[in-house]
């Protein structure tokens, strides 16, 4: 894997914004509600969780509820808004829809996202599902390289609570940022890739076969890692739809054995 920083697109996409505020462009609608149901590549990717895959087609979705709405929001409404056709039409492979978030003009194939995560994080260290994510992308819509749009809305900063509390002696606070990323892929890492992806597909169609959630084990093991600190984390744990129904949520989230 070979990724470098790609100001021209990072420009591109500010050029949107500016014409979207200048009343030049109006923003696509949002497909969210159309995806199609069944196994989507979210669920399946590095650092994600498959447990939520299960859940979501034998408890099936839930409505959405306020703190979701508030959650997806910000991410939503900013995908949109320098997006420049919007969401592409998903493709399903190997019974695995994936649904690139745009597809630029000259760039290819974007990936969009909004954080309050640090502008100095290193992603395929701190974001290894995002790396997941345009692997698979690429593998599916025959792709070597996929870009990556991120808007780091608090800057270099994790939280404007922590860093006024705890701020670096020295480290001046930069406001925030657009960075533009291009992820280059062989194709023998994107073959590696996918047939991890569809041994997590097989498990997962297995588990919603026999409708048995799927092994805490197998569950653990696919979870976000912090590398730095050596340990498991589970924010993606709380909040989640299905923490009534999950059989992990309260030893995860509540320590509760």
């Amino acid at each position: 894997m070979n990724f470098y920083r790609n100001q021209e697109l990072a420009d591109s996409y500010i050029g949107n914004i500016k014409a979207y505020l200048r009343g030049e462009r109006e923003l696509p609608a949002s497909k969210l509600n159309t995806r199609p149901q069944g196994i989507h590549q979210s669920n399946l990717n590095d650092h994600s969780c498959i447990q939520k895959g299960y859940f979501s087609n034998v408890v099936g979705q839930k409505p959405m509820t306020d703190i979701e709405g508030l959650n997806y929001f910000m991410g939503r409404v900013f995908e949109r808004g320098v997006a420049f056709v919007g969401e592409l039409d998903p493709v399903c492979k190997d019974g695995i829809w994936v649904t690139p978030d745009d597809e630029a003009p000259i760039y290819g194939i974007t990936e969009i996202k909004y954080t309050t995560a640090s502008s100095t994080q290193d992603v395929p260290i701190d974001q290894p599902q995002w790396v997941c994510q345009m692997k698979n992308q690429a593998y599916v819509f025959g792709r070597d390289h996929i870009n990556l749009l991120i808007y780091y809305a608090m800057g270099n900063a994790p939280s404007s609570f922590f860093w006024n509390k705890n701020r670096p002696a020295g480290v001046p606070y930069k406001g925030k940022e657009l960075q533009g990323w291009t992820y280059e892929f062989t194709k023998e890492e994107l073959e590696m890739n996918w047939l991890t992806i569809l041994d997590r597909r097989d498990i997962l169609v297995d588990a919603i076969k026999d409708e048995v959630p799927i092994h805490r084990d197998i569950v653990l093991d696919q979870l976000p890692y912090n590398l730095k600190k050596g340990s498991k984390i589970y924010w993606m744990c709380k909040g989640c739809d299905f923490s009534a129904e999950c059989n992990l949520f309260d030893e995860l989230v509540m320590g509760i054995k």
